[in-house]
């Protein structure tokens, strides 16, 4: 919410002139204005995974992977992408 705060004080729009992405989906993400995107955490698998390291003692374990999901809301617009002012040149 911080970050919309802030584009709206510097007289920017969301997502029309930035795009905000948040992890861990909060449930106000879809109540914003616009929704917002995110990348929602299976907090619970995360917490199983790191009981599991800690009392592994004896062995090694090897690097983990937690899926996770991105929640696309409209808080997020496809980049558009501008020449910066003489960044063409013409052939002559």
């Amino acid at each position: 919410m911080g970050a919309y705060q802030a584009a709206h004080e510097c007289g920017m729009s969301v997502p029309d002139d930035i795009s905000v992405v948040s992890f861990g989906d909060s449930h106000l993400a879809p109540w914003l204005h616009p929704p917002l995107t995110t990348v929602a955490v299976p907090y619970a698998e995360l917490a199983r995974q790191a009981v599991e390291i800690l009392l592994a003692t004896e062995k090694r374990l090897g690097p983990r992977h937690v899926p996770m999901t991105l929640i696309e809301r409209s808080s997020v617009a496809r980049a558009q992408y501008q020449r910066a002012a003489g960044a063409e040149r013409s052939s002559a």
